[in-house]
């Protein structure tokens, strides 16, 4: 098991294993959930704010209690207000989608759809601070993509200089740890001690 060779799949494997090792999930994931709460404030505001929300929530509440009491076949099957996974901005100038899971782009996956109540469309002007916190976030996006790009090209260039899982730890041992489990396993079987060894096949020869 020691020389398995690098296949395409498990070299895939190890390099993935280095990016989340390297805290990358964990760096998208808090990022995503800024973002997310940044569009909630947007919802929110766009709505009225904190004080005027739950207001709006409790009539929609009343109405769909009613809604629930006519005849099923004068349902349209719609939302009588609008719900939405994201609400368009105006933003300063800059036109965009604010997702309520916190995605940067509608297409990110697999991250679950969250629906809101919310107003289809809003405008941030340049001195709302709301705009400032948004550009806040493109730094920490972008060094974060360049570093899993920069731990991809160099992790999979190392990988390219050798065939075998086992020649992968002698020119970099600390690479077990990003091995699959199974693979790593295998690299982790207990040798035999010495002495054992030594006693099982009769060494040393007895002196006369």
């Amino acid at each position: 098991m020691a020389y398995t060779t690098l296949t395409r799949a498990l070299k895939n494997a190890i390099i993935d294993n280095a990016v989340i090792k390297a805290g990358i999930p964990r760096r998208k994931a808090k990022l995503r959930a800024a973002r997310a709460d940044w569009a909630e404030r947007v919802r929110v505001e766009a709505l009225g704010g904190v004080q005027v929300e739950p207001d709006i929530m409790q009539q929609i509440a009343v109405i769909n209690a009613k809604i629930k009491l006519l005849p099923r076949g004068l349902l349209s099957g719609y939302a009588f207000v609008n719900k939405r996974e994201c609400i368009y901005l105006n933003l300063a100038g800059q036109t965009l989608n604010a997702y309520f899971n916190g995605n940067y782009k509608g297409y990110e996956n697999p991250h679950e759809c969250v629906l809101k109540i919310t107003l289809q469309e809003y405008t941030l002007t340049a001195d709302n601070p709301l705009v400032d916190e948004f550009y806040a976030f493109d730094p920490e996006y972008k060094a974060i993509h360049d570093h899993e790009k920069t731990i991809r090209m160099n992790v999979e260039a190392t990988l390219c200089q050798v065939r075998t899982v086992k020649r992968l730890i002698e020119e970099w041992p600390e690479a077990v740890e990003l091995l699959p489990k199974e693979e790593a396993k295998a690299m982790d079987l207990p040798a035999i001690r010495r002495e054992t060894l030594n006693e099982l096949v009769g060494l040393p020869s007895e002196t006369t």
